[in-house]
């Protein structure tokens, strides 16, 4: 266990000292200035948006003015650009033909939408300069996550946010035992590392890098594959607080890789067993002690809105388990290990 942890700790602290942020080549720009709250008397501004759009809801575009990096729209949102006088062209990363030239003058506004092409199987960005009225009443209708601001109604800010989620884990245990033979030669197994985890999780993110959550779990594990008249059980409820290092993708807080690691807690730890129906199967129902375990993951949150996130990724779990009470245990189930690997979803709602 103390070897494990080292390991855990290595790996959590390494990533910390290594992980950068990717530079912002829009930084590297003269023609542009990159306070647009505070425009000078001689430029004009861009105003770059994209509306709330199932089609590429979670790919994000980087687009480019005069061949220069600027910014990178997820969807609903917007971005502000001051700009010298002068024509300048506005294209979209990975299209070189999809492009649009605007006259900039001082003291003009112009607007470029990014929207989909229609009817096409496949689905292409395209840009349009829009009539200003048209775009203000766009921009007016619907809750825009401005890119220049750090909102506090966004989790990617350098404030202090916070995030609801629904969690979902399915997972596939390390230890496997054999409960039958099924009519195809196959077996049915067991594990108590393979469980399925549904609950609800707490986070606060402090600044860009830095996240701490917690979990409330219910965590069940059956028989894989099902089989009629025979059934086993192991569940109960955790308790997981987690640390993660944020790695904001493209330096943009649209987009998120998190290493993190933390301890669980596992509480009201049951397993059933119902095998009457096989030759020397039992019906019994054993309690387990409170088990303490430890968790590292990597989770990819991509923002959808700026107020919901999905994220998914994979988790390594260690915990041992020990009997506690009830009918007579099998010496295999006395200690068992419930440990594995797990996938994992969240729907997130932020705050």
């Amino acid at each position: 266990m103390k070897y494990h942890c080292l390991v855990l700790f290595s790996f959590v602290f390494t990533t910390m000292l290594f992980a950068k942020e990717a530079p912002n080549d829009a930084s590297k720009a003269s023609l542009f200035v990159q306070n647009p709250t505070e425009p000078s008397t001689a430029t004009g501004q861009l105003v770059l948006y994209r509306g709330t759009s199932f089609a590429g809801a979670n790919n994000q575009y980087d687009i480019f003015v005069d061949e220069v990096l600027i910014t990178s729209l997820p969807n609903s949102s917007m971005y502000t650009l001051s700009c010298t006088p002068g024509v300048h062209r506005i294209t979209v990363m990975g299209y070189p033909s999809l492009s649009v030239e605007v006259t900039v003058e001082a003291h003009d506004l112009h607007y470029i939408r990014l929207g989909f092409q229609p009817e096409t199987r496949v689905i292409i960005p395209e840009l349009a300069v829009v009539d200003n009225t048209v775009a203000e009443h766009e921009l007016e209708d619907e809750r825009m996550n401005n890119l220049n601001k750090a909102k506090k109604n966004s989790l990617f800010n350098g404030e202090i946010s916070r995030a609801l989620s629904f969690h979902f884990g399915v997972g596939a245990g390390f230890k496997q035992f054999d409960i039958c033979e099924l009519s195809d030669g196959s077996m049915a197994r067991f594990s108590f590392g393979s469980r399925v985890n549904l609950g609800v999780v707490y986070g606060l993110r402090f600044g860009k890098h830095l996240e701490v959550e917690g979990a409330l779990l219910y965590h069940d594990c059956e028989i894989a594959p099902y089989v009629d008249d025979i059934s086993a059980s192991f569940y109960g409820l955790q308790l997981s607080p987690t640390v993660s290092y944020v790695i904001p993708i493209h330096g943009l807080f649209d987009m998120n890789l998190k290493m993190g690691a933390g301890v669980d807690r596992y509480l009201f730890n049951s397993y059933k067993e119902n095998t009457w129906a096989l030759d020397g199967g039992i019906k019994a129902k054993w309690k387990y002690e409170d088990a303490l375990g430890y968790h590292a993951r990597v989770l990819y949150e991509v923002l959808f809105s700026p107020s919901f996130s999905m994220s998914y990724g994979l988790e390594y779990a260690n915990v041992t388990f020990k009997y506690k009470s009830g009918d007579s245990c099998w010496t295999d189930y006395y200690k068992p290990d419930g440990s594995g690997i797990q996938l994992i979803c969240r729907l997130s709602y932020l705050f």
